[in-house]
């Protein structure tokens, strides 16, 4: 009996010593696992900075293509004013020359119609002298024709010209809309990211 005692005990110390084992493992493992706990917090904390910091450059990135966007849409407005102005001033010039050509079409009209009764009164006279005189007279009204006839060739000529500077103007009003709708898009959509970001 005092064997089996003996052994017993000898089996008892070694299932201490491997209990004692088992607990410091055990203690090993609760220490490692808060370790890991507290790696995993941190871990999460540096991802949430990073995507702060991240958030915070991307801000100041959108922020500082804001201010470059309105910056060429101001510019784009002030060219947008000077074509207008331009346009305006062409406008006006080819309504003041629209109105010249009224004027000088019903000149024309009058002095085909007093050559005309000149040539009229010329068949009917017959002294020499007094047909010199009706032909100086038609010959003036004929100068004064071909004058208005001048006048009225390089004002249309005008009118064409200013009529190509419109349509010219016209598309580089359209061109420079343009370029500014896709830059107000582009704004629209920063401002939406601005406000989604704070």
């Amino acid at each position: 009996r005092w064997e089996t005692d003996a052994e017993r005990r000898d089996i008892e110390k070694t299932k201490w010593s491997i209990h004692e084992e088992v607990e410091k493992t055990e203690e090993k493992i609760k220490t490692i696992e808060l370790k890991y706990q507290e790696v995993l917090r941190e871990e999460e904390k540096f991802r949430a900075e990073k995507d702060e910091i991240f958030r915070k450059r991307q801000e100041k990135e959108l922020t500082r293509e804001k201010s470059l966007l309105k910056n060429e849409i101001f510019q784009l407005i002030d060219e947008k004013k000077i074509i207008e102005n331009k346009e305006n001033e062409l406008l006006a010039k080819k309504n003041r020359i629209e109105t010249e050509l009224k004027e000088l079409l019903k000149e024309e009209q009058i002095t085909e119609e007093v050559i005309r009764d000149i040539e009229k009164r010329e068949k009917e006279i017959s002294d020499p002298k007094e047909q010199r005189k009706i032909e100086k007279d038609r010959w003036k009204i004929e100068d004064d024709r071909k004058t208005l006839e001048e006048k009225r060739w390089e004002l249309e000529q005008e009118k064409k010209d200013l009529s190509a500077g419109l349509k010219k103007i016209e598309e580089e009003y359209q061109e420079i809309s343009e370029k500014e709708t896709p830059l107000r898009e582009r704004l629209k959509e920063i401002n939406r990211l601005l406000k989604i970001s704070h």
